[in-house]
């Protein structure tokens, strides 16, 4: 059923008596009805803690990476030949299933409760139960699925990489032989070739996006289309480098986010384009702001962001620091030398991330309409202030005038008048 959740935005307007006025935008997560997945709305200043924290140990090389609507956590792991399942609360696994799996990838999880996991090295995609012991295959491909998905029409893709290829095939086929989705076979940067396909991903409007290791780009396939675009990577000139992506999602605007495996990194874009999201130091490695070999990402409700941090044996967790964009403007006007004096506040757009490092600016403006531009906002304060008190000093004197001087001329003349 493709019902959808509208966004939420929130903009809220506080007035002082100085005429202070603080706007709020923020965008909040929002989740599908019938969709299994989280696709966050992120504002455009939007970052995460560079610090990740372990979610949880993934004790042997895990791939495949899945967060559901309740924010439960699948990962597969490779040299264990196994998945794992666990809840929001990261930890010890609530579940663990390893028959008939040799060397698994990639990992689905329905909004059904159904597990779809690469079986490696055998060649097919095998369906788990909720709570099942055991599995049925469901695709046949002759090759080891990277990267797995289930549309909102319940098609199951595969990206066969060493094919070249990315498979598909609805679940309500009475075969479980796939059909070719993208890709002829060979590995080239042709635009109707895919060259070692890994994560994929396919929106409402089935769209196919692919990571293709090979080419170090990111490729999409619109729906009926044999011949994909390249739409960011080292082999597309003028746009973002990549080396050697093995994932791609979308955000709930669109925006990819991709794992630059090659680069030990996550990278992202947004409405200034393409930035580093997390990993970012600029070297690989095991600390907490490093990555090593990272396979696959996802989303939770939250937006905050997982990844499979393969060769240190971890799932991490990146916290999403900041998800609004704060505005505070001060204006305040005084009669009769019409001084103004504005000030503006905003926290650090995403987008001023540099490829290798987080940084904050906050930026403070102060205009006045006095002739000198250097008068500054304390000056222009006190300017204000001198002008308040020598005003009040007047209307004093004004009132004494009035009150006083006719009744000095009373006195006045009752005296010449007892005279």
């Amino acid at each position: 059923m493709r019902l959808y959740m509208s966004i939420i935005h929130v903009a809220q307007g506080i007035f002082s008596d100085n005429r202070k006025t603080t706007v709020k935008i923020n965008k909040n997560v929002f989740c599908s009805i019938g969709i299994s997945f989280n696709q966050p709305k992120f504002s455009p200043c939007a970052y995460w803690n560079q610090n990740g924290t372990f979610f949880a140990n993934a004790s042997s090389r895990p791939f495949g990476l899945f967060v559901n609507v309740n924010n439960s956590v699948y990962a597969s792991e490779q040299d264990t030949n196994r998945f794992q399942v666990w809840s929001s609360l990261g930890g010890t696994p609530i579940r663990t299933a390893s028959a008939a799996l040799s060397n698994p990838a990639g990992i689905f999880v329905h909004s059904n409760g159904n597990i779809y996991i690469d079986k490696g090295d055998l060649g097919t995609v095998a369906k788990w139960t909720p709570n099942s012991t055991s599995s049925i295959d469901v695709m046949n491909v002759d090759a080891q699925c990277m990267g797995i998905f289930v549309d909102i029409n319940n098609i199951l893709y595969c990206s066969a990489s060493d094919s070249h290829k990315v498979f598909k095939r609805a679940l309500n086929s009475s075969t479980i032989n796939a059909t070719i989705a993208a890709g002829n076979g060979t590995c080239s940067s042709q635009t109707n070739t895919i060259c070692y396909p890994h994560g994929v991903f396919v929106d409402n409007n089935f769209t196919l996006y692919i990571a293709e290791y090979g080419q170090d780009r990111i490729s999409r396939f619109r729906k009926g289309e044999l011949n994909g675009t390249a739409l960011v990577g080292s082999t597309v000139p003028g746009t973002f480098h990549l080396s050697s992506p093995m994932g791609v999602v979308l955000d709930g605007d669109g925006y990819l986010f991709i794992v630059d495996q090659g680069n030990d990194r996550i990278v992202g874009s947004g409405p200034l384009g393409f930035q580093c999201i997390v990993g970012c130091s600029g070297s690989s490695g095991s600390a907490l702001n490093q990555l090593q070999g990272p396979r696959s990402l996802a989303f939770d409700t939250y937006g905050n962001l997982y990844v499979s941090d393969r060769e240190n044996d971890r799932i991490m967790k990146y916290t999403l620091f900041n998800s609004s964009c704060v505005y505070t403007t001060t204006t305040s006007t005084t009669s009769p030398t019409k001084t103004k004096s504005t000030s503006t506040t905003s926290t650090p757009s995403a987008a001023s991330t540099t490829l290798t490092s987080t940084t904050s600016t906050t930026e403070t403006t102060a205009t006045t309409s006095t002739p000198s531009a250097a008068t500054t906002l304390r000056r222009k304060t006190t300017s204000a202030s001198s002008t308040t008190s020598s005003t009040a000093t007047s209307i004093t004197s004004s009132v004494l005038m009035t009150v006083f001087l006719p009744l000095s001329f009373v006195f006045l003349f009752l005296s010449m008048r007892m005279i």
